[in-house]
């Protein structure tokens, strides 16, 4: 048979089309299988659970595989410019690590998978999708109540308002934040989208989460219209949560800058800012090289967090993923977060656009890829759990499908802008 016979819908929907229930199970697990590697099978990274997701991921997939013949050139291309690059960061620094060379095949491999799950998602019908969301986010809203009312502490769910399955709360809040997006959107109602927007920041305040707060500010901000009544409510939001932030000590300890300031969430994410700005120093600006973060020196914040916690956090992956880029890929790191702004600025407008659309099922697909591309920024900017989460899979997976299958959609929404 041929290739295009092969992944044709209307000559074989039923082979093709995944069901509701299979597209359910392969985002929920996506979801959970990189903190129960942590969680219950004692693993140091998310890696090991999402490497075994993948690898499930690709026997249900292996049929797409022949689409990646028609790889985006510009993908091609950085991936060219990226070995080249650490090429010559191990020249020039002469560093290297049994971590780094381990870890980069198995990124690969999570890479191409993703690229893969692109390649069959351009495939399904939007109806699904639809559904498929909505099941999702329900399920994770019920996952996340029940966790806070009954505590659940066993196996390696140790951490502090641990989420189970997820190992932590920031890494319920970097999953159900986009889809919570992602649910707000294909809302055929302006009530709809405001109550899924009720739920999210319920959940946040709740668990709570400063993660999942942001991600609430970015659906009320695309939600907001240019028109009086918008601004009003919009305004009134931001004083309710600025109240809310204000009053409540787990809130404003996160963002309270201050030297006699011990959260340790907060001194973790100036650790990061720290060392990013240490790794680009003492590597002349190149960078210290893939999963090298956590060789350079130590800042104050770390022997801060080392004497109020017992241990070093998050030597490794930054606090937030911006930090962790910088840091070992130094000024390809600051091209690709430039880049990243750009296309997420180009997403944001085209968004903004769909949104305006009450029950508008058009281009679902192309939707759902803008948001992850823009929801993406809260992992690259605010917390992030390295390169081996749920989150940078997701944007691999809408990268290569933006480039692949809707550049042009953006490109013409930023210009009639």
């Amino acid at each position: 048979m041929r290739h295009s016979d092969l992944l044709s819908v209307k000559e074989n929907p039923i082979t093709l089309m995944p069901s509701v229930l299979i597209l359910v199970m392969l985002i929920l697990l996506l979801g959970f299988f990189p903190s129960v590697g942590v969680g219950i099978f004692y693993a140091n990274s998310n890696a090991l659970g999402l490497f075994v997701y993948c690898i499930i991921l690709s026997i249900y997939l292996v049929r797409f595989l022949p689409s990646l013949q028609f790889f985006p050139r510009s993908i091609c291309v950085l991936v060219f410019v990226l070995m080249m690059y650490s090429v010559i960061q191990v020249m020039y620094l002469n560093t290297s690590s049994v971590k780094s060379l381990l870890s980069l095949p198995i990124f690969l491999f999570i890479a191409t998978s993703a690229c893969v799950w692109a390649a069959g998602f351009n495939k399904i019908w939007d109806y699904n999708l639809s559904k498929v969301i909505t099941i999702v986010f329900i399920i994770l809203t019920v996952i996340a109540i029940l966790n806070i009312i009954i505590a659940i502490n066993f196996l390696n769910y140790t951490h502090y308002r641990s989420v189970v399955p997820f190992i932590e709360a920031s890494h319920f809040a970097l999953y159900f934040g986009p889809i919570s997006i992602m649910t707000a959107l294909i809302q055929n109602t302006l009530t709809k989208r405001f109550m899924v927007a009720g739920v999210v920041l319920s959940l946040a305040l709740s668990i709570p989460s400063m993660t999942l707060l942001v991600y609430t500010m970015l659906i009320f901000i695309l939600l907001l219209k240019f028109r009086l009544m918008y601004f009003l409510v919009f305004g009134f939001l931001i004083l309710l949560l600025s109240y809310v932030v204000l009053t409540t000590p787990y809130f404003l300890d996160r963002i309270l800058i201050s030297n006699s300031n011990q959260n340790l969430t907060y001194l973790v994410y100036f650790q990061g800012v720290y060392d990013a700005y240490n790794s680009l120093v003492v590597s002349n600006y190149l960078g210290l090289g893939f999963q090298l973060l956590g060789t350079q020196p130590r800042s104050e914040q770390s022997y801060i967090i080392e004497r109020l916690a017992g241990i070093q956090l998050n030597r490794e992956d930054g606090g937030f993923l911006a930090a962790k880029i910088l840091a070992e890929f130094g000024i390809l790191g600051a091209i690709f977060i430039l880049y990243y702004l750009k296309i997420s600025l180009e997403a944001f407008v085209f968004l903004k656009k769909q949104i305006l659309i009450i029950n508008n099922r058009q281009n679902l697909k192309h939707q759902l890829v803008a948001v992850i591309i823009f929801a993406f920024s809260v992992e690259l900017f605010v917390r992030g759990a390295g390169y081996f989460s749920s989150g940078v899979f997701l944007f691999i997976f809408a990268l290569f499908y933006y480039k692949k299958y809707m550049r042009s959609s953006f490109s013409n929404s930023v210009r009639q802008v």
